[in-house]
């Protein structure tokens, strides 16, 4: 008897021992032998400071990590990952992305900045990748509490000007502009001048693509300071362009000239050409805004080459385009012909390179779905072929209990106890179950969310390149104005409808819309457009509405805003309200003017004779909404009209 209890108790003990191999054997996994981790948990080689300096010290100096001998598993397969990230092409990113994502799925980090870590590392690759709104969701929540981790300053200050880079290719501007500023008072505090002055840089950047000219102009002013031509003189040469740019942009067209030859005279000195295509344009621009043609034609053709050398498509062939326009004004069939020929080949090259990145972009993004889910399952097949193990193991060890207890004849008793204890450990299973099938679901949520905010993003850009092509041809000559009409009427739809886009994705909402800042913004775009008189108050109390009420509803008062406009008496100060109302559970939008107003009603009626009063019939119908309107009345209205429905 003894005999066999001890050959039951060696296969149970080899079987304990065996069984995390074969875990890690049967998942398809990267090369990262999870047991040794879980093994080395609490031993640290190295801090997470240590690791971080040792990958930015090699790099520096030798192009690529270099992974120490005496490390553990764990520390390992970060410098491992980041080896691999830092070979920057598709299929290598790719890789780093399945390792990190894997070490964050299975939990292998020791503490919580390692977490951070990881977590920055994964949402670099998927920047890397083309995909910046989801790998700003990775490494937002990262900062600030990964510098509690961090002691190496410049190394601190290089993650934080990467992430404000990203914030700048998402349109995050004012989040970029905080980011900036802390950085900025960091530098202070200790006195980093090289790093103050380039910082300053790019928060005039920033100002400006804010409209915050005097923040800017500040800025630049500063950084034109001699003292610091040493320190960057290719930003200190940008100081000057970029202080032309802001003059240019307020009108001020004799002093931009000055500045931004003064840009192109130091980077000569350097020598350097970055970024000089910018500053040609602008140069020629203010010249044809001047009229001085044969000047305005000059530094556009320096664009056209400094363009090419920089392999800056986009401005050289707006470059063209500047160029075309020039030639077709002065009737210069030869340099048409010419510059036609050009431009015609440098945007076919365009599209075909933008129809290049958007396959791959696509592609991208369903390989970062496909390595998420893989990992998912990963871990799926992992934890259940683990509980399974433990499943057996406890059933072993209970029958090795059964046994020597039904030596010791009080089996019966612990037998019905194995069973409740196994019962309660099926529950407990289940119960685990249940947890992780509702992880699963919220993640899978959240992924979702930030996919539809991405296509919302792809949506706006792809209809702004048609409002650009509108914009392209209404610069054209020769134009009727009954043709320019319309191109401008269905500019400013595709513009209501690309607003309502952007606001979507740049909201952390993706069900409903600040309707009151929707109206405001693209209104102001509207009277921005036309030289009358315009007073506009809107009060909305009822925010937000539904993303299916607001796209119709914007084109609808872009109807109403755009007839008010067009039919403005001439001399009069344009008043124009939006008010909202609510009523035994109907809402109602009413829209006045002070206008001319309608005189009939019978002209606001569906017909086939105003496309506008057709779309706003068309639209409200869509809402399943009611249109009211009122004849002219100078002493109470102009214009009038409500809808009425439900814009829940």
């Amino acid at each position: 008897m003894i005999s066999v209890l001890q050959s039951f108790f060696r296969f149970c003990l080899s079987f304990i021992l065996v069984f995390p191999s074969i875990v890690t054997a049967q998942s398809s996994l990267p090369s990262i032998d999870f047991q040794k981790i879980e093994e080395e948990r609490n031993l640290v080689n190295y801090s997470l400071d240590q690791i971080v300096t040792i990958i930015e010290t090699s790099l520096t100096a030798k192009k690529q990590v270099t992974i120490p001998e005496n490390v553990t598993e764990f520390e390992r397969a970060l410098f491992q990952a980041k080896s691999t990230q830092n070979q920057k092409d598709q299929r290598n990113q790719l890789e780093a992305i399945k390792q990190l994502n894997t070490l964050l799925e299975f939990e292998c980090y020791r503490t919580k900045g390692e977490e951070l870590y990881i977590r920055l590392l994964l949402g670099t690759s998927i920047s890397y990748m083309g995909t910046p709104l989801i790998a700003h969701n990775y490494i937002k929540p990262v900062f600030p509490d990964i510098f509690k981790e961090i002691d190496n300053p410049k190394i601190s200050n290089s993650l934080i000007n990467s992430y404000a880079g990203l914030l700048i290719r998402i349109d995050s501007l004012e989040l970029a502009e905080k980011v900036y500023k802390d950085n900025l008072s960091r530098y202070e505090k200790n006195d980093e001048i090289y790093e103050i002055y380039n910082t300053l840089n790019s928060l005039g950047f920033i100002y400006i693509k804010l409209g915050k000219y005097d923040n800017a102009r500040a800025v630049f002013i500063n950084n034109q300071n001699k003292k610091y031509a040493s320190l960057n003189p290719v930003i200190h040469a940008f100081s000057f362009g970029n202080y032309g740019t802001l003059l240019s942009a307020e009108g001020d067209y004799d002093s931009a000239l000055f500045y931004m030859r003064k840009e192109i005279k130091i980077m000569n000195a350097i020598p350097s050409d970055e970024g000089l295509e910018n500053t040609y344009f602008g140069i020629g621009k203010i010249f044809e805004i001047k009229n001085e043609i044969d000047s305005a034609k000059k530094y556009y053709h320096l664009t056209l080459k400094t363009a090419k050398k920089n392999k800056n498509l986009p401005l050289l062939i707006t470059a063209y385009e500047k160029l075309i326009n020039i030639s077709v004004v002065n009737e210069k069939t030869t340099d048409l012909s010419n510059l036609l020929q050009s431009y015609l080949y440098y945007s076919d090259s365009l599209k075909t390179t933008q129809k290049i990145n958007a396959v791959e972009k696509e592609l991208q993004v369903s390989q970062l779905l496909e390595i998420f889910k893989t990992t998912e399952d990963s871990k799926k097949r992992y934890d259940l072929l683990k509980n399974k193990t433990n499943s057996l193991v406890y059933t072993v060890v209970g029958l090795t209990i059964i046994i020597l207890l039904m030596t010791l004849t009080i089996s019966v008793y612990f037998r019905n106890r194995n069973r409740l204890k196994s019962n309660n450990l099926k529950l407990e299973e289940k119960n685990n179950e249940l947890k992780k099938s509702h992880q699963l679901t919220s993640d899978s949520n959240e992924r979702n969310r930030i996919l539809l905010k991405e296509l919302h993003h792809r949506v706006k850009n792809n209809l702004q390149i048609i409002n650009s092509l509108f914009n392209l041809q209404l610069n054209a000559s020769g134009m009727k104005v009954e043709t320019e009409q319309v191109f401008r009427d269905a500019k400013n739809r595709i513009y209501s409808i690309s607003l309502a886009h952007k606001k979507i994705y740049q909201s952390n909402n993706i069900d409903s819309l600040d309707f009151e800042e929707y109206l405001r913004d693209f209104s102001d775009e509207l009277f921005n457009a036309t030289p009358n008189d315009v007073n506009l108050s809107i009060e909305i109390l009822r925010n937000p509405i539904s993303i299916e009420s607001a796209i119709p509803l914007g084109l609808i008062f872009n109807e109403l805003f755009t007839n008010s406009i067009q039919h403005a008496r001439r001399h009069d100060s344009l008043q124009i309200k939006v008010l909202y109302e609510e009523l035994n559970g109907k809402e109602k939008f009413i829209y006045t003017d002070n206008g001319v107003g309608v005189q009939n009603t019978e002209l606001m009626k569906e017909s086939d004779s105003s496309i506008g009063v057709t779309l706003i019939h068309l639209l409200a119908k869509q809402l399943d909404a009611k249109i009211e309107y009122k004849e002219a009345k100078d002493v109470e209205h102009g214009f009038w009209l409500s809808i009425e429905g439900n814009f829940s």
